[in-house]
């Protein structure tokens, strides 16, 4: 697409596994080539795009209506604090799991959501965990913040059962959630380069509801 609408360059936040520049493969020396043969830049947004000042996090808990109330943080090497997600409270005084999910499916524009919990429970306060594998620990840590619901961009089996056991719902979105944010991104990059021709593309996920 690219090659055939002569863009010079490719923006992106995730890449798949198999692109790894320090070992070119089989699968990825064709889609170098074209890169390189049509001279098409390409760029990944670093990571802390997703807790920056009107990064992802902010564009999400404004299209889902939540207010911003916390953050989700460990402890790293040399005691460095990494976050990894982010506390958010629903603004109406009264919200169920299932008018959660209707909502993320119409502001997303899909059919099929997958998750855990019971549709008819209320819920109050969400972690937005994106870019980040939602593990045991964090889980843990979200229970003791009183968190009820997480939106997550996966979550394994083994994080399922905990899930479970803590009584707290969880929410797959697949990492097209990011796409809220590529969008917004679109639309400022238009906005303050006039003479610049964005494309923006929106690829639909493909899960089923379990």
């Amino acid at each position: 697409m690219a090659v055939r609408d002569k863009y010079d360059l490719l923006i992106t936040y995730n890449l798949p596994d198999f692109w790894n520049f320090n070992q070119i493969t089989d699968e990825l020396y064709p889609k170098i080539r074209i890169l390189l043969q049509n001279r098409i830049s390409f760029y990944v947004i670093p990571k802390d795009w997703v807790n920056a000042k009107s990064g992802l996090i902010e564009v999400i808990s404004e299209v889902f209506d939540l207010e911003v109330v916390g953050i989700l943080q460990v402890k790293e090497n040399a005691n460095k604090e990494v976050t990894l997600g982010w506390i958010c409270q629903i603004t109406t005084p009264s919200s169920t799991l299932q008018n959660l999910l209707t909502l993320i499916q119409e502001k997303l524009n899909i059919t099929s959501l997958r998750y855990l919990g019971d549709p008819d429970s209320n819920i109050r306060k969400i972690g937005i965990i994106v870019g980040n594998s939602l593990s045991t620990k964090l889980l843990k840590m979200a229970k003791r913040m009183e968190i009820d619901t997480i939106i997550c961009t996966d979550f394994t089996f083994n994080v399922e059962k905990v899930a479970e056991e803590l009584d707290i719902n969880l929410i797959d979105t697949t990492l097209y959630i990011i796409n809220l944010g590529l969008l917004k991104l679109t639309q400022t990059l238009r906005m303050e380069h006039f003479d610049v021709d964005f494309a923006f593309d929106n690829q639909k996920p493909s899960f089923k509801i379990f």
